[in-house]
């Protein structure tokens, strides 16, 4: 009676079954021209026979290597019989993939990657981390996300040398979503700080998070140990942008009772537009001044990096310490940075890692 109210691609699941009623369930199905499949404890029918057909017939055709995206516009239902249907293929694999909040089914003919991957990821202890090293296409690419959410892994594209596309994947998704919790919580002006005891690989996942969410992050150093610290402020940081790009070569501008994140971010921005940082007047930690040197002409979207005096090709290329400047440089008072510390290179380094800037410039996507 159950199955005979079905209406188009309305389902009806029993569970608990034994093999002969789920053998009852199934003839019933059968002869209301339902579609039904055994489940891990019973059984699943819907009405969705003729759109069943057409799904296997879309997947005996997927080449090898080759992928099927379904519609974004099908009910749960037929999602779920993709899943299902899917099983019949020993090749295939099948995933619900969300783009803004909307779900579809992705099926990909590579068996022999998957279990490939699936394989690594499986070895992955808690804080571990993989990267996939060989030449990956985008398909590849993605059914290695695609796994790794499935397998509640956190995943992101990473570089390694010269070699950019890469994707890693970490054992750490419980620590990513807590990051994301906290940061989509932050509201404008506030601070969150991951305290330090970090590893390399949740550093990184910060960093990547809160860039997505178009916060800024800075990481710090305590006794050795590294944390990262994030600010609901890149309006500030754009402020602060425009004024130092407002500096007349020679001018200097100090900067009065500064967070650690906002001292942080004008060290970059020094950095990234060749500036000098002075001791100030005040003597007070919290305050900072910024010179603009003479002979520093860099525009706001310029691709040239000066240094500062404007002196001849090898003059610019290095500072008065023999630093290439291509190492984060610009002309600065070392001396004056001794507050900084390893924290904020620190910082930089990760910035430039995690976004592919480089002096104002992307270098690696």
């Amino acid at each position: 009676r159950e199955l005979s109210q079905l209406s188009l691609n309305q389902h009806q699941e029993y569970e608990s079954m034994a093999p002969w009623q789920k053998s009852i369930v199934h003839e019933v199905a059968k002869g209301f021209e339902l579609y039904s499949v055994d489940t891990e404890y019973g059984c699943w029918v819907c009405d969705c026979l003729d759109f069943v057909a057409e799904v296997r017939e879309t997947l005996v055709q997927l080449p090898s290597g080759g992928t099927h995206e379904f519609s974004f516009e099908l009910c749960p239902n037929q999602n779920r019989a993709i899943h299902f249907v899917c099983k019949e293929f020993s090749q295939l694999s099948a995933f619900t993939e969300i783009v803004e909040g909307k779900r579809r089914v992705v099926v990909f003919n590579m068996p022999n990657f998957a279990e490939e991957v699936r394989k690594a990821l499986s070895a992955l202890r808690p804080g571990d981390s993989k990267i996939f090293l060989q030449n990956l296409t985008a398909p590849q690419k993605r059914l290695v996300h695609l796994i790794a959410a499935e397998m509640k892994l956190w995943s992101h594209e990473t570089t390694l040398g010269e070699a950019t596309g890469l994707v890693e994947v970490v054992h750490l998704q419980s620590f990513a979503k807590f990051v994301r919790e906290k940061l989509e919580a932050l509201q404008k002006g506030e601070e969150y700080t991951f305290q330090p005891a970090l590893s390399e690989a949740q550093i990184k996942i910060v960093h990547k998070i809160a860039l997505e969410l178009g916060l800024v992050p800075t990481t710090i150093e305590e006794k050795k140990t590294y944390g990262v610290l994030v600010g609901h402020c890149s309006a500030w940081r754009d402020e602060m942008r425009a004024l130092l790009e407002g500096l007349a070569p020679g001018d200097t501008r100090t900067f009065s009772d500064l967070s650690k994140l906002q001292r942080a971010i004008l060290t970059d921005l020094v950095n990234e537009l060749g500036f000098m940082i002075e001791a100030p007047k005040s003597k007070k930690p919290e305050d900072m001044q910024v010179k603009r040197p003479l002979g520093n002409n860099r525009r706001k979207g310029s691709k040239q990096s000066v240094a500062s005096g404007g002196g001849d090709d090898d003059a610019d290329k290095k500072d008065n310490r023999g630093q290439s400047k291509e190492s984060g440089g610009g002309d600065l008072d070392w001396d004056s940075l001794q507050g900084a510390s390893t924290a904020n290179l620190m910082s930089r380094l990760f910035f430039q890692y995690a976004t592919g800037m480089f002096n104002g410039e992307r270098i690696f996507l």
